[in-house]
């Protein structure tokens, strides 16, 4: 907390005024951070085709930019996928329900795409699953890796396209 209070230029009192518990705080911030990652992938999606291909790959696109665009989203992004668990069972509902928005997101489009011919997999479901975890993974792995952004977008939508159809 003084780390924080330090880097925000404030005192821990005032960290502490707004949240009165580091609990308080991650319940915040995972929130926040949920809302924001959801938010950019609604306004992406009414930009692009509305097909089932160009929607998975705009969510897989905007996932991984939002995770992976510097440092700070790098560590937040592992903070968000980890650290749900530590809340209270009320506030970790909350923060499961917007993570479920986004699978369901993905799982309605693969569906779409099996329903337009786009996809085959038999499995949606378990497709969307597979496919948040693969997307997911490059929030972990990006600091290690050695491909610029650029080149691992299209690759995990390849990944996310094969996972679609198999």
């Amino acid at each position: 907390m003084r780390e924080m209070a330090a880097r925000a230029g404030v005192s821990v009192a005032a960290i502490y005024y707004h949240f009165p518990s580091k609990h308080d705080l991650l319940r915040e911030f995972l929130d926040d951070s949920w809302r924001i990652a959801l938010d950019r992938i609604d306004r992406r999606l009414r930009t692009v085709e509305d097909t089932p291909t160009a929607r998975l790959d705009e969510i897989v696109a905007t996932v991984i930019a939002s995770q992976n665009h510097d440092e700070f989203a790098q560590l937040a992004s592992v903070v968000a996928m980890r650290e749900h668990t530590r809340l209270n069972p009320p506030e970790r509902a909350a923060i499961e329900q917007q993570q479920q928005r986004l699978l369901d997101l993905v799982e309605h489009t693969v569906t779409d795409g099996v329903r337009t011919g786009d996809f085959t997999t038999s499995e949606p479901a378990e497709a969307a699953r597979a496919i948040l975890a693969v997307t997911s993974s490059f929030a972990l792995l990006r600091p290690v890796a050695a491909r610029p952004m650029r080149e691992i977008i299209p690759l995990a939508q390849r990944f996310a396209r094969a996972i679609a159809c198999a």
